[in-house]
């Protein structure tokens, strides 16, 4: 399944790419996932990785594509992830 999400943002580009590819910020605006940590080493780029949990469902989560500002792409394993 591929899922593309196309949200209008008010902000600058980069501020929105950084944020969201900092997987960790996903608890601060979806309540369903309970935890995101980062599981591979700083800094952010290609190939990070990380845990969440959404609900009680795990997804591990790396980052596929990071060409910053304009393209961010995931891969996530596990069950399916709830989006507001």
């Amino acid at each position: 399944m591929q899922i593309t999400e196309e949200p209008s943002i008010a902000s600058p580009v980069a501020m929105v790419f950084d944020a969201m590819a900092d997987v960790r910020n996903v608890t601060l605006w979806n309540d369903s996932v309970s935890l995101a940590e980062l599981t591979s080493a700083e800094p952010i780029g290609q190939g990070s990785q990380f845990i969440t949990v959404n609900k009680i469902q795990k997804q591990d989560v790396t980052i596929t594509a990071f060409e910053r500002p304009g393209r961010l792409e995931f891969t996530v394993t596990g069950k399916r992830m709830d989006i507001p």
